[in-house]
């Protein structure tokens, strides 16, 4: 089953959330609050893996690609640019970088990047995003195997 996306620029704000079935939501109050929790999260993670890991690791790895706890896992995909695509599942669904990746290339580059009435640096809501990126981002979640 899969529950959220968020995307987040290389400094931490939040472009896009989007939420198909959670759970349990303990910052529903507060969905801000959580969209930095969830940022902080993955940058303190991603320096932890940087320094434990290989010094002969290639340099284009980034080194986080899922996390798994005993709720969910954590699909992690992140651009040459900072963009992070954050996918969150339940613990059946195994691997989504390929996924992530397709939603990066083949439907952000396509409704975002493409679009010249798109200003980049013009995030933080997704009300500012063309209204084809959510509507190809819903059409292509919705029909993935893990989608219920």
């Amino acid at each position: 089953m899969i529950y959220n996306l968020y995307i987040f620029d290389r400094r931490g704000a939040c472009l896009f959330y989007r939420e198909w079935c959670r759970p349990l939501n303990t910052l529903a109050e507060d969905p801000e609050e959580e969209k930095k929790l969830m940022f902080g999260m993955l940058y303190s993670i991603k320096g932890l893996v940087a320094a434990l890991g290989s010094k002969n690791a290639p340099s284009s790895s980034d080194g986080l690609n899922h996390l798994r706890t005993n709720a969910y896992t954590l699909h992690h995909f992140e651009t040459l640019t900072g963009l992070r695509f954050v996918l969150n599942t339940d613990n059946s669904i195994v691997d989504m970088r390929g996924h992530l990746r397709h939603i990066y290339s083949g439907i952000w580059v396509q409704h975002v990047v493409q679009n010249p009435q798109y200003k980049i640096g013009e995030g933080g809501s997704a009300g500012r995003l063309p209204p084809a990126f959510a509507q190809s981002l819903e059409q292509y979640v919705t029909n993935l195997p893990g989608f219920k």
